[in-house]
């Protein structure tokens, strides 16, 4: 019985960081678009791009309403820990690609 509850968490808390990696590379995805969109040459590369945007926002809502909706403590708090490194981790990239295109 003990092996099979280490497994059993064991198998959670990896699913749980695989969970936290697909949001931060969602929330990076959706700040790069934007600011793609506005280095589009023309209107249809923009509204392409938006779209795209508007897709990998969709995807972290959907992760945003699995970690509302669950009475696991442990998944809660993952959720909202990813939710601000990723945002963290925007401003700083933004930062940086900004940067860049200065020099």
């Amino acid at each position: 019985m003990y092996f099979y509850q280490t497994m059993t968490i064991h198998c959670i808390d990896k699913h749980i960081r695989s969970i936290e990696k697909a949001i931060n590379g969602e929330y990076s995805a959706i700040h790069f678009y934007a600011r793609l969109a506005t280095l589009a040459p023309d209107i249809n590369e923009r509204t392409q791009i938006l779209e795209i945007r508007q897709d990998e926002q969709r995807t972290v809502d959907f992760y945003l309403e699995i970690a509302d909706g669950t009475t696991n403590q442990q998944v809660k708090e993952t959720f909202q820990r990813a939710t601000a490194d990723e945002q963290n981790h925007a401003v700083w990239f933004l930062y940086y690609f900004s940067k860049q295109n200065k020099k």
